[in-house]
């Protein structure tokens, strides 16, 4: 009887670094639920309240990244609908992570129209979105301040560093260009762009 107790809290109180490492596959498990609430979305929803900055960070990320699929926008709607309603003032720094990649988004696809639609060789490319880039920094990043990066919600970023990009390696004749942003003042991620 006293060997079971520790094995039970195991299975339905594990560590936080195993909720976070399985939360991908949860995510996903959720398509094949029957309804849309479940033993399983209320696990993540407990698990994911109880730790935003951590799990939670992640189990938004993975919804987003499942809520644009038709066979499941509903359910992953729903789910993202209330976390963000119970997630508190962290539910302001997802949404600012989230305005930043779409408008990082809509940069991108303006670059492939160009390209694609209007014959733009790769320099000319490069240049509007270096225009594109810095006019996101002027109009959107720096009135909003620092915030976490969506990659990882340890580092604190500000603004993107258009001038030290570099070329990764080339993709079908168009140059790749790595994303860099500048760090907010202080920081400690012994990263070089900082």
């Amino acid at each position: 009887m006293s060997t079971s107790a520790p094995v039970l809290w195991s299975i339905h109180h594990p560590p936080r670094v195993h909720v976070l490492a399985l939360s991908c596959y949860c995510v996903c498990s959720c398509h094949f639920q029957p309804y849309h609430d479940s033993p399983l979305k209320r696990f993540l929803l407990e698990r994911a309240l109880a730790a935003p900055m951590n799990v939670g960070h992640y189990f938004f990320w993975h919804l987003k990244a499942e809520v644009h699929a038709p066979h499941c926008c509903e359910r992953f709607g729903l789910i993202l609908e209330e976390y963000l309603s119970f997630a508190g003032r962290f539910t302001t720094e997802l949404r600012k992570q989230a305005a930043a990649v779409l408008r990082l988004q809509r940069v991108a696809e303006m670059v492939v129209r160009l390209k694609r639609d209007h014959g733009y060789s790769d320099p000319e490319a490069m240049k509007e979105y270096s225009k594109a880039c810095e006019k996101l920094n002027r109009d959107f990043f720096q009135p909003m301040g620092k915030f976490q990066l969506p990659l990882d919600p340890k580092i604190e970023v500000t603004q993107l560093v258009v001038e030290k990009w570099y070329t990764l390696r080339r993709i079908r004749e168009a140059q790749a260009k790595e994303i860099q942003f500048s760090c907010r003042a202080g920081c400690e991620c012994q990263n070089e762009m900082c």
